[in-house]
């Protein structure tokens, strides 16, 4: 077993225990019987591994750990557009639609040009349709080169999302101005874009592009936490 595997196995464990803990909020929630809660955390622990423990002992015999890694992001990612339809109808009333029409806006501007450009069209890449885990060799080549020329992209790729990060909790900052909710949906977008380039062939799936837009959105999450601290004084003048 490579580096690169055991690496894809970290994730694979830390994205399962996330959703374990995920799974146990939602059914402690709705349990009036607090002291029972312990024994439904067993009992819901038991079930999760019978269920992930044999698909990632198929999965490793394929040896194709890279796959799972993008599966189970897709997976959380339709999760969350799941509770985000069903917020986003159930508050609509509250949210600025201003806001939100200009959210769609520039997801549908990041979507054209990560998926639909003349850049995308004209050719694929090579690689295409597989699933890369991280890049290291950019940094490698980047210190050694001392040039930022080799991470370029990893740049552009945080500065994309950053704009994501800042505009989500200005539609309804009652609910959405949490870190959490940028990192969640900064996630769940990043991670539809790149399984559509695997799918489309326009590109790879790469967790290193994951990790950077996830990375913009929680920097562009920081200067909005800035700037509603500057604005709340000068609205109560």
């Amino acid at each position: 077993m490579g580096n690169q595997d055991i690496l894809n196995y970290i994730m694979i464990g830390i994205m399962l225990l996330c959703g374990y803990l995920f799974l146990l909020q939602v059914v402690t929630q709705r349990t009036e019987n607090k002291g029972s809660i312990p024994f439904i955390a067993i009992m819901l622990l038991l079930i999760y591994l019978f269920i992930s423990v044999p698909v990632l002992f198929i999965i490793s015999t394929l040896g194709n750990t890279g796959m799972i890694v993008i599966a189970l992001l897709l997976l959380f990612a339709c999760v969350a557009v799941f509770f985000s339809i069903y917020g986003l109808f159930h508050h609509f009333r509250d949210i600025n639609k201003g806001m939100l029409a200009l959210f769609l806006t520039y997801m549908l501007a990041v979507g054209y040009v990560t998926l639909f450009s003349q850049d995308r069209l004209s050719g694929t890449s090579a690689g295409a349709g597989q699933v890369f885990m991280f890049r290291f060799d950019m940094f490698q080549e980047a210190f050694r080169t001392r040039s930022l020329e080799p991470i370029n992209h990893i740049i552009l790729n945080v500065a994309m999302f950053v704009p994501f990060g800042f505009l989500l909790p200005m539609i309804y900052p009652e609910k959405l101005s949490r870190l959490s909710y940028a990192v969640l949906m900064g996630l769940m977008f990043t991670t539809i874009i790149e399984f559509t380039q695997m799918i489309q062939r326009l590109g790879q799936a790469e967790l290193t592009d994951i990790i950077t837009n996830s990375l913009g959105a929680i920097i562009g999450y920081l200067f909005y936490k800035v700037f509603a601290r500057f604005r709340r004084p000068v609205e109560e003048e």
